[in-house]
């Protein structure tokens, strides 16, 4: 691991900058800020040149509003600033956005809700007592056999009752509910 310092300008709005930071390249692993700097941890096969520059550039697009306000007119083609009634939403060039306020929350709270209902769901009936968390993930064709479970589960990828479970013996019972991306498998007699 590698630590970069990144100097910005200092008309660089770092509330909203901060935001999209983690975005800009895989390879940024941790970050901070001081003052107008970026301090990032980055793989070591990361190029520090491409991340320092990409991290630049997108800062240029987080000017202060009342920066953005003057100067809207001359830069026209590079950054478009609007409001909304909530004035918490600003659209940059490059189908970029920033959220805050009120529109930040309606953000978090749709995508919840979308994400809940986009759910595939499966419903295993217990032929006896238990299944094995491993011959669940089987039975509905998310592992296509033993190896493949255990490495989901190990991982940490599957969540039993809302909790990562590392068992692949883990006993699930009637009621038990299941999670693994986008698929739910619920227990039922």
């Amino acid at each position: 691991m590698k630590t970069i310092k990144i100097e910005l300008s200092s008309n660089v709005d770092m509330e909203e900058f901060v935001k999209v930071i983690g975005f800009i390249s895989e390879s940024i692993l941790d970050y901070k800020t001081e003052n107008n700097m970026v301090i990032a941890d980055i793989e070591d096969k990361a190029d520090e040149e491409h991340i320092s520059m990409a991290v630049k550039n997108l800062a240029a697009k987080y000017v202060s509003a009342r920066l953005i306000e003057k100067n809207i007119y001359q830069n026209r083609k590079e950054i478009d600033h609007y409001y909304n009634e909530f004035k918490s939403i600003y659209y940059f060039d490059e189908g970029m956005a920033s959220l805050s306020g009120v529109s930040l929350f309606l953000f978090r709270y749709f995508e919840n809700y979308f994400e809940s209902k986009m759910k595939e769901i499966f419903e295993i009936p217990l032929e006896g007592e238990y299944i094995k968390l491993g011959q669940a993930l089987k039975a509905v064709n998310i592992a296509e056999d033993g190896v493949d479970a255990k490495y989901m589960i190990q991982d940490g990828l599957v969540q039993v009752n809302g909790e990562i479970d590392t068992r692949r013996g883990r006993k699930l019972c009637a009621g038990d509910v299941v999670d693994f991306q986008e698929v739910q498998i619920r227990i039922v007699r």
